[in-house]
């Protein structure tokens, strides 16, 4: 398999090899999605981005963290892509209580001007497993800006072992002592 996917890649330009591969690696997995985001607007934009993989399964798209922890229970998901709207303190209570109790990996997508010193986010920054600062300016032209590096972490993450990352990062920060 390795062979036949290096003889595929042989033949593109050196630019066009990281889009032909992420193609290649979501024709052969499916990765159950779950996505979370607060406009109505931008939820239609990335769900029709989102949607064009073949082997991403959409599974639910929801508005708000108390709708993202029920699809949890009902539909399983292999990853969550959330957008982190830090002027919904409610939002961010469902996201700490997904965070414990759900092994699901979590993808942030953040406002450019997030503030990543607020001390009420540091525990939920720590545990994502990464954040994607969204782009600004006029939404239908700056999503497929980010497709790319959100696709491509998709799959990374699907294919990761969170829960035991958090179980090793937990027993580090257990026996590490700060003075």
């Amino acid at each position: 398999m390795k062979q036949i996917i290096s003889q595929c890649l042989s033949n593109f330009p050196k630019t066009k090899k990281y889009k032909v591969l992420t193609y290649i690696l979501f024709e052969l997995m499916s990765i159950k999605l779950l996505l979370v985001e607060g406009s109505a607007y931008q939820r239609i934009l990335f769900s029709k981005m989102l949607s064009t993989y073949k082997s991403l399964n959409l599974i639910d798209v929801v508005r708000d963290g108390k709708s993202a922890a029920e699809s949890i229970l009902k539909q399983n998901p292999d990853v969550m892509v959330i957008d982190i709207e830090t002027s919904k303190p409610n939002d961010i209570e469902y996201i700490r209580f997904i965070m414990k109790n759900y092994t699901i990996p979590i993808i942030f997508l953040i406002p450019s001007d997030y503030n990543m010193k607020d001390s009420s986010l540091k525990e939920i920054n720590s545990k994502a497993f990464d954040l994607i600062v969204k782009p600004n300016g006029v939404w239908k032209e700056e999503i497929p800006k980010i497709e790319e590096e959100l696709t491509s972490k998709i799959i990374l993450v699907s294919k990761s072992k969170i829960d035991e990352i958090h179980k090793i990062k937990d027993k580090v920060n257990k026996n590490v002592k700060f003075e």
